[in-house]
């Protein structure tokens, strides 16, 4: 029986060993070895000589018949396919190289098969290895194109390949766009359809230059290049990357840094904000140390930047301030991480100064606070003007003493304290004996220091808990508080009676006066305020037709008794009962007196006046009868009737085609009449043609004071619901008030004409004009000057900023049917229209002022020098300290860039000019014309001489 072909074990080793080998040649750096066949053996070389030796103990082992007792630790170091082949070729064989087995047949076959087996096995080998070796570079080729297309499709860059035209000399001329990736049109917004095959010229032409250059240097250098660009028209800024890919194409990545660029901008923006704000900055860490100012903080306190940093803000601290108020400051600072107010500091030249402060605190990421940061601005000036406001508010500005305003307030605090305390409250109402005799004789500047004297006297004897104050002109009211009994202010009136009589001595003159006075108490005469002022007042006139120089105590409870007594009452009850008849007998009429724009030359407005043409005494103006009415019920019947009249007569110009704004005066009374906004609205109604705005309420500034809450309440439904707006009459009379104008519905305000008339003359006058001028645009309200009676008042007040005029210099008042012609022939006065035309600067318009100032004054000079009637002469400001020019010359002595020169020259002329005056004064009484008028030739020599120097310090243009 034949034996059964056995394929040796060591074939199974030797393939054992092939595949460990390729499974740890896969695991370490390949050695090259070379597997060399021959007819008897394989033989092995390499570079591992180690293989080798191991390959010859592996032989000798097997040729000894012991294949099955091959030791494992020997086998564990044949780790080479090769090596297996070499040993599968020597163990065909035993030791001496007889065959195995008895069959010969089997032994030749045997002898064959191992050979050829060895052979195909090898090449078997070999080839599984190569398949292998292909698959895993595939599937790594194939895991490698896989990241890189999810690289390319997620990569936050973007990508744009570009492909380079040249023209025929090979400069890049335009390019074309292959390829972008998804990044880039999410950070552009392009769609990659849009743009994929196209050229930038037809698609992106206004970036087009700039890339070609960029392509032309990345070319030129051969070296990747990084730059900045900003995308045309998509407000987007890129970090690029350019590469030159080939010899035409470029690849470009791009990175979107639009944020980083605004934040940059930011950055820059906030360091603009803070080098070049106005406000001052300073920041400080926790401890308060600061760490850097900006440059209006040096502007304002005047320490510089190297100067603060490092100190504690505390070195600013004025000293006005107690440790509460920085207490609560830090509080407010700790629980609601700022504060807000004003306060004041001190700079480096010890010099106050008020500031509006914000302090924030800056916090960090676990909410505590890092930095503070402090934001003020210097308030000073500000708080002065407020300052100086309030004192023309509540302050009389001659004599500093309360004005009417302060009064009312301080009169119903007295009677509340009075109402407390049970006590006895006496109103004085005091008057002036002979003081206009004064002013006449004497000009207003004694006048004005006569008023000061008297309330320093007054002053002097009166109690700490008393008050005085001046009413106007040469009226005062005082307060006497904590009376027991009307003795005590007996003999406090007689101390100021006594202290009045003793005479004055003003510029030289000795004047003596005298007052009258009235007097009511408090709670004998329980009435309210306003009638309580009225009582002393009625009062006050008893004590002037006594014989003056007295006072009178008011007795309400004879009063009903006195009055019907009295002889005078029947002659009202007659003045009365002729008003009436006037009004059945159609004996009133309207006066229209223009309102112009100087600017403009247009007629802008009238007020409507009332008349009584009297058959006995002719025309009569308002004040021969409108007191008689007052609080009487005709007030309100010819106050219904001259509305009525107005409303009547705007019509009958707008048929004519006229179109103006009529101010119609009227009472508190007549306000607070229960039915005066029907009545208004029904006559509005019976006029629709005129509108709402043609007619002005103008309500006379002193009179609400006795009720500003009700009047104003009036004011306001008839400005919002009727559309009616109003006028504040007589502003600046000496006890304005700013709450007027920021509680009351006022559209216009009137300057006084009593302020108006002097301004040019007295400098204190002006000071009020310009400020009633101020205080009218800083609460935005329209200001009207009356009492224009010359053309130099209107160039004044056109250069102080008040354009709307009204007074005789325009027109006196007139019929309606007069006014309508007198406004188509109107033209403006030259001097105003050139006035208006000018652009002066601060300087120019001073000395303007000056030169007309000094005109008018030396007109008035020569108007008292000529004065022939009885009546005393009106002098001009004859003190050169009080004048405008001499107060001028005191405010720029220190510079404000005039000529010291021509400054010096004026000086001397008005020192020349003094000397001349007093020569004249003392020459006027004796009547010497030839002296007199020699002296006045020399005045108006050196007048015309200041008047050329002023034209040449500011080249004042002729006026």
């Amino acid at each position: 029986m034949q034996a059964k072909t056995k394929i040796p074990p060591v074939l199974f080793l030797t393939v054992l060993a092939v595949l460990t080998g390729m499974v740890e040649a896969e695991a370490r750096p390949r050695q090259p070895v070379n597997v060399v066949f021959s007819n008897d053996c394989a033989s092995l070389s390499g570079s591992n000589s180690e293989w080798f030796s191991q390959s010859e103990w592996l032989l000798q082992r097997l040729g000894s018949g012991k294949a099955t007792a091959i030791e494992p630790q020997p086998l564990a170091a044949f780790s080479d396919s090769a090596l297996a082949v070499n040993l599968f070729a020597h163990g065909l064989s035993n030791a001496d190289k007889s065959p195995v087995g008895n069959d010969r047949s089997l032994a030749a076959w045997n002898g064959f098969l191992p050979h050829a087996m060895a052979a195909v096995l090898s090449v078997l080998i070999v080839l599984v290895y190569g398949i292998v070796r292909l698959r895993r570079e595939i599937g790594r080729h194939q895991r490698c194109e896989t990241d890189l297309t999810l690289l390319y499709n997620t990569m936050s860059l973007g990508f744009v390949l570009h492909e380079a035209i040249r023209d025929g000399e090979g400069r890049i001329i335009d390019y074309r766009y292959l390829e972008l990736n998804p990044a880039f049109e999410r950070m552009t917004g392009i769609r990659r359809n849009d743009w994929l095959g196209k050229t930038a010229s037809s698609v992106a032409s206004g970036s087009q230059r700039s890339w070609l250059d960029h392509f032309a240097e990345v070319e030129h250098s051969q070296t990747a290049k990084r730059f900045e660009t900003c995308a045309h028209g998509l407000d987007l800024w890129f970090m690029t990357d350019c590469y030159q890919a080939d010899s035409d194409r470029f690849v470009v990545l791009l990175q979107d840094v639009s944020s980083n660029k605004k934040a940059e901008e930011n950055l820059r923006l906030l360091a603009r904000v803070f080098s070049d704000a106005h406000e001052g900055i300073i920041i400080t860490d926790v401890d308060a140390k600061i760490i850097d100012v900006n440059a209006a903080f040096a502007q304002i306190t005047g320490y510089d930047r190297n100067e603060a940093i490092g100190r504690n803000p505390s070195m600013l601290k004025s000293g006005r301030h107690d440790a509460e108020f920085y207490a609560q400051m830090w509080h407010a600072l700790n629980e609601q991480g700022h504060w807000q107010g004003e306060i004041w500091n001190r700079k480096k030249s010890g010099e106050l100064y008020a500031e509006l402060l914000t302090i924030s605190a800056l916090r960090d990421s676990s909410d505590k606070a890092a930095h503070y940061v402090g934001l003020f601005s210097d308030i000073t000036e500000s708080k002065e003007q407020q300052q100086a406001l309030e004192i023309l508010a509540h302050y009389d500005a001659l004599t500093q003493l309360p004005n009417r305003t302060l009064f009312a307030d301080r009169f119903r605090q007295a009677i509340s304290h009075c109402k407390r305390t049970e006590s006895l409250l006496a109103l004085c109402y005091l008057d002036l004996d002979g003081f206009k005799q004064v002013n006449d004789t004497y000009g207003h500047q004694v006048g004005d220091d006569l008023l000061v004297e008297v309330a320093e006297r007054i002053k002097a004897n009166l109690r700490e808990c008393d008050t005085v104050c001046r009413l106007g002109g040469d009226e005062f009211a005082l307060l006497f508080e904590n009376l027991q009994s009307p003795q005590q202010c007996e003999d406090a009136l007689k101390r100021i009676h006594t202290a009045l009589a003793e005479p004055f001595l003003l510029d030289d003159h000795r004047i003596r006066i005298a007052a009258s006075s009235g007097v009511t108490l408090y709670p004998l005469d329980n009435e309210d305020p306003d009638i309580l002022l009225r009582h002393a007042d009625q009062t006050m006139y008893q004590a002037k037709l006594a014989g003056r120089n007295c006072y009178r105590i008011y007795q309400p409870l004879l009063e009903h008794q006195r009055l019907s007594q009295h002889a005078g009452f029947g002659r009202l009850q007659q003045a009365l009962a002729d008003i009436r008849d006037a009004m059945a007998q159609s004996q009133f009429c309207l006066y229209y007196q223009p309102k112009i724009n100087s600017r403009t030359g247009k007629v802008v407005g009238a007020e409507a006046l009332i008349r009584w043409q009297h058959p006995e005494r002719g025309l009569l103006g308002p004040s021969e009868f409108m007191p008689i009415i007052e609080s009487t019920p005709l007030e309100i019947d010819i106050s219904i009737w001259v509305i009525r009249q107005t409303f009547q007569q705007l019509q009958a110009w707008m048929e004519k085609g006229l179109v103006l704004q009529v101010g119609v005066n009227v009472s508190p009374r007549f306000l607070q009449w229960q039915n005066f906004l029907v009545t208004l609205d029904s006559m509005l109604s019976e006029y629709p043609a005129v509108s709402s705005k043609q007619l002005e309420l103008e309500v006379l500034e002193s009179s609400v004071l006795d009720d500003l809450i009700a009047v104003g309440e009036i004011l306001k439904q008839c400005h919002y619901q009727l559309g009616v707006p109003s006028a504040l009459d007589d502003f600046g009379t000496g006890y304005s008030s700013l709450t007027h104008l920021r509680h009351l519905t006022i559209n216009t305000v009137k300057i006084d004409q009593g302020f108006v008339r002097n301004m040019i003359d007295d400098p204190d006058d002006q000071a009020i004009v310009e400020s009633v001028i101020g205080l009218a645009k800083a609460f935005k309200r329209n200001v009207i000057a009356e009492g224009v009676e010359q053309i130099d008042h209107g160039v004044v007040l056109s250069v102080l900023g008040c354009e709307l005029l009204q007074g005789n210099a325009v027109a006196r008042a007139m019929p309606g049917d007069d006014l309508f012609e007198w406004a188509m022939r109107f033209k403006n006065p030259p001097a105003w229209q050139r006035v208006s035309e000018l652009t002066l600067s601060q300087q120019q318009k001073q000395l303007l002022l000056l030169g007309i100032q000094q005109r008018y004054w030396l007109k008035l000079l020569q108007e008292a020098v000529k004065h022939t009637t009885d009546a005393p002469p009106r002098w001009p400001v004859m003190n050169p300290k009080r004048s405008h020019l001499g107060q001028w010359l005191l405010r720029v002595q220190a510079g404000d860039g005039f000529d010291p020169a021509l400054l010096q020259r004026i000086s001397q002329y008005q020192d020349q000019q003094t000397l001349l005056i007093e020569r004249l004064r003392q020459q006027h009484p004796s009547g010497n014309q030839a002296m007199m008028d020699e002296l006045m030739a020399q005045i108006s020599a050196i007048s015309l001489s200041i008047e050329q120097a002023l034209k040449q310090m500011g080249a004042i243009p002729e006026k």
